[in-house]
């Protein structure tokens, strides 16, 4: 397989050849697009499909994709607006819909993600990536309830799906049932023991039971697998502060605000006698 500089290079040298001899076929600009779009190179999928004029977008093919290539670097709303074009004469193409599900969602969309996604999974109810979506928007949407029946779904064809066991775990954390949320994270961590978030979220639960000497093992834990997330350390410094570690507490503190964490400036003025390193 090409690496990608590699790609990059053949890429540019085409694209100078076709403006060289002022030749601009839309098959071939497709093909190249489409090559770039596979191989991760987004923006110059965008840089060969920019080569046509506007007269070009009837064809689907290169409506679609541009839509694609907007999404994957970011361009959120000029992604929604090709796929919606597109839709507008192919509305029975599923994958598209799900396309604009996932747009609709990144621009926190939240209803109009959540209709593309019913009208899917209507007729494909196996599609646990769209499912998990689905979750994701009633959260957003906080409909709890709604949430946990889809991804107790996606568990019903998965038990071990990960995504789907955190997310209940997050769902009953938000709720204030941690005894429920500390036995998703258990069973989460049983099955993937390196996801510091994991650990983290569970911690954050421990100390809201007020089991500190626990979530110090937790956030510490977190900490070792991720060291450059400072509410890590906030929350650290919080379980040793109600354990009288004060020093400590303020050396997490400090940690957490240097590493962006705007609260932390507050509680240690408050709690610390030491000024922000």
């Amino acid at each position: 397989m090409m690496n990608k500089s590699l790609l990059t290079v053949i890429f540019i040298f085409t694209l100078i050849l076709l403006r060289c001899k002022n030749k601009v076929d839309v098959d071939t600009v497709y093909k190249l697009s489409q090559n770039a779009y596979s191989a991760q190179q987004f923006d110059s999928c965008i840089k060969c499909l920019s080569m046509l004029d506007s007269s070009a977008f009837n064809d689907a093919r290169l409506i679609r994709l541009k839509g694609l290539c907007e999404f994957r670097v970011g361009d959120f709303d000029a992604s929604l607006l090709y796929l919606n074009l597109y839709l507008k004469n192919n509305v029975q193409d599923t994958e598209c819909l799900s396309d604009r599900a996932f747009v609709q969602y990144s621009l926190r969309r939240s209803r109009e993600s959540l209709q593309d996604l019913r009208h899917i999974l209507k007729d494909y109810p196996e599609r646990t990536d769209l499912r998990l979506l689905e979750a994701k928007v009633y959260t957003d949407l906080r409909e709890y309830e709604e949430a946990i029946k889809d991804y107790q779904q996606v568990l019903d064809v998965d038990s071990n799906n990960v995504i789907a066991i955190n997310d209940i775990g997050i769902i009953y954390d938000i709720l204030s049932d941690f005894d429920k949320a500390i036995g998703f994270y258990n069973r989460s961590i049983r099955l993937q023991d390196f996801n510091a978030e994991t650990f983290y979220n569970r911690g954050v639960s421990l100390l809201h039971q007020k089991k500190y000497a626990e979530s110090i093992n937790d956030f510490t834990t977190a900490i070792k697998l991720n060291p450059n997330q400072g509410l890590f350390y906030y929350n650290l410094g919080t379980s040793l502060y109600y354990l009288n570690k004060n020093d400590e507490a303020c050396q997490n503190w400090n940690k957490a605000f240097a590493m962006g964490i705007k609260d932390a400036k507050e509680t240690v003025r408050e709690f610390c006698d030491s000024k922000i390193n």
